[in-house]
């Protein structure tokens, strides 16, 4: 037999429905009583849950985290899947509004705003409040002006926004975003200063005039100032060469840096062409000067400042030459090398292979006392090996060749020793000139034909190079 609907009347229709309705009203009902008691509970007051239709930007939330704390918020979003809140510390959260049991909107009472409110205040007044806390504050001053009141905020005088976190330069104040914009803090001194003002370090810090100077020992490459090169170049004929002075014995002391800082630098100028630096292998209380790149006849036309700044290190106790832990590095520019870099320091380092005994001599350095920090290629290794292991690698195993190929734009030679002798500076600093320029400009087969001596092109080199020929013992 087919089925039958019984036919339902319109009374019957009706009752059906409101009987639904009354249920429905019931559970709803049920429902936010059961998230009041919760809420309540949670916030140690009497509090009302709110219908998530009902919830609307200013009404809070509480959240029950994973560890059994809780957290209010004032609602500032509202999206289709959550609310958006913002705690008294101006941190930001957001909960799904399906979670009814972890977020519960409510009703704040008159106790937990003035808490709320005491709480932000402090915040504010800490300077602890975070990104958010300018955001919390609009939705305060619209929806609660009488507690927004008790903040007794300030204006920022550059974008009439609330100065939060209140910041006085010089009597005005200013929010965190204007001041930003406008002033850094000195990272030596914690000075304030205008942002043109301030001197950029290499690494990215910024200093006072008074802290550029660095009248102190720079920790191992921080603070490093920019790198300037100085002198002329002549199309890129001549290289640029910047040397470490390492010197011991006389103390890691930022009060004798400050007295020698003066005597390198034109101060005035803001620009720095030497600066001290902390160099852990120091180990009698040293540290090493360091220069910018500079060409030869730059260098050449300071040797008097050279020689006032190695008057004082001697005065104040320091040495070089007669410790076992200093040395004397020149770095000059790879971009010397032009686009034809490898061959260049393969002739280079053929080079410094072929005169390795005259080069021990002119280094003033024994070789048993270069197997550490400036050592030859391993006996066996061809000169392509090392280059394809070291070249630009960055790797510190590289770092401690007589010929330091591992950085990525200076190559270092790190055989000569240490000195406070200017005309022994100088000698070097030639040496170097010509050994590059020859690793440019001459073939393989024309530097298999030379003599050491042939490098060798002003009468102090000759004059240096006859002596210390003629002793054993590398003193100056």
């Amino acid at each position: 037999m087919p089925f039958r609907f019984e036919a339902i009347d319109a009374n019957r229709l009706a009752d059906l429905a409101a009987k639904i309705s009354r249920s429905e009203e019931e559970n709803h009902a049920e429902t936010l009583k059961r998230l009041s008691n919760r809420a309540s509970c949670l916030v140690g007051e009497n509090v009302n849950a709110i219908a998530t239709e009902d919830v609307k930007i200013g009404d809070f939330f509480i959240h029950e985290n994973c560890y059994g704390s809780s957290l209010i918020c004032m609602i500032s979003s509202i999206t289709q899947i959550r609310y958006i809140g913002i705690a008294a510390n101006g941190e930001r959260w957001a909960y799904p509004k399906n979670s009814s049991d972890d977020c519960i909107p409510f009703t704040p009472s008159e106790k937990i705003l003035k808490k709320f409110f005491e709480n932000l205040k402090s915040e504010i007044e800490w300077g602890s409040s975070c990104d958010h806390t300018q955001e919390l504050v609009h939705i305060a001053e619209e929806h609660y002006p009488t507690y927004f009141a008790k903040l007794n905020l300030d204006r920022c005088s550059e974008c009439g926004d609330f100065a939060i976190p209140k910041i006085t330069v010089n009597g005005v104040i200013l929010c965190q975003s204007c001041y930003d914009e406008r002033y850094v803090s000195c990272r030596k001194c914690g000075k304030t200063i205008p942002r043109q003002e301030a001197f950029v370090t290499r690494d990215y810090r910024t200093l006072c005039k008074e802290c550029n100077k660095r009248h102190w020992i720079l920790p191992y490459h921080c603070y490093y100032p920019e790198v300037e090169f100085y002198g002329d170049s002549k199309n890129n004929t001549v290289p640029f060469m910047g040397f470490e002075l390492e010197v011991d014995c006389g103390g890691e002391d930022d009060n004798k840096a400050a007295k020698i800082m003066p005597l390198l630098n034109k101060e005035d100028s803001g620009k720095i062409f030497a600066y001290c630096s902390h160099d852990s292998s120091l180990t009698e209380g040293g540290f090493e000067i360091i220069t910018q790149p500079a060409t030869l006849q730059y260098h050449s036309s300071i040797s008097d400042v050279y020689n006032r700044a190695i008057q004082k290190l001697k005065a104040m106790g320091y040495a070089s030459h007669e410790t076992t832990t200093c040395g004397f590095h020149v770095h000059f520019n790879r971009s010397f090398f032009d686009g034809d870099e490898e061959n260049c320091i393969r002739r280079l380092v053929f080079m410094t292979e072929k005169f390795w005994d005259e080069l021990c001599i002119f280094a003033r350095r024994p070789e048993r006392r270069l197997t550490h920090y400036a050592k030859k290629i391993p006996k066996g290794m061809e000169i392509s090996e090392y280059m394809r292991r070291a070249n630009r690698s960055g790797n510190h195993d590289y770092h401690y060749y007589a010929i330091n190929i591992a950085n990525s734009d200076t190559i270092e030679f790190r055989i000569f020793r240490g000195t406070l002798n200017l005309n022994t500076i100088m000698a070097t600093l030639q040496l170097v000139n010509t050994m590059v320029i020859v690793a440019k400009t001459k073939t393989m087969d024309e530097i298999k034909a030379m003599r050491f001596e042939d490098l060798l092109t002003t009468p102090v080199q000759h004059k240096y190079w006859m002596r210390h020929r003629a002793i054993s013992d590398f003193e100056e």
